[in-house]
């Protein structure tokens, strides 16, 4: 289990229980957003959140839906700011700390579906570190 934790001034990926890999709760500054139990397909979401990023890279907006609900997610550039924007609520977020945060989530998530049941498509951690690589 992971908590994503935005703060005005710090984001980061908690550990909490193993009993949900791969599932975490959003929080930006200190209110959760996301809680844990929303997540029915894990695996989806972390696919539909590392297109989304690497849309918002090349083109200052990504977007994808939450798992096999029909809450959707985006994240658009605005400024200096981006507004990450969930179930129609917006907040605003630091994007390179905001990417970071996330990105380090979806690294450890799929490093643990390699190492414990394994046969992923390596090419996700790919893009991830392609990304992590550019905000550097």
């Amino acid at each position: 289990n992971r908590v994503l934790s935005h703060t005005a001034h710090q984001h980061r990926a908690v550990k909490e229980a193993e009993l949900n890999p791969g599932r975490f709760t959003f929080m930006l500054n200190g209110v959760q957003i996301m809680p844990m139990e929303a997540w029915t397909n894990v695996a989806i979401f972390w696919q539909e959140l590392l297109n989304a990023l690497e849309s918002y890279v090349s083109t200052g907006r990504g977007q994808g839906e939450f798992s096999e609900e029909t809450a959707t997610f985006s994240l658009a550039k605005r400024g200096t700011i981006a507004v990450f924007e969930l179930r129609g609520q917006r907040y605003p977020v630091e994007p390179d700390s905001f990417l970071k945060a996330v990105l380090g989530a979806a690294r450890e998530f799929f490093t643990w579906v390699e190492e414990y049941i394994g046969g992923i498509d390596k090419t996700c951690l790919v893009r991830i570190e392609t990304l992590m690589d550019g905000l550097k």
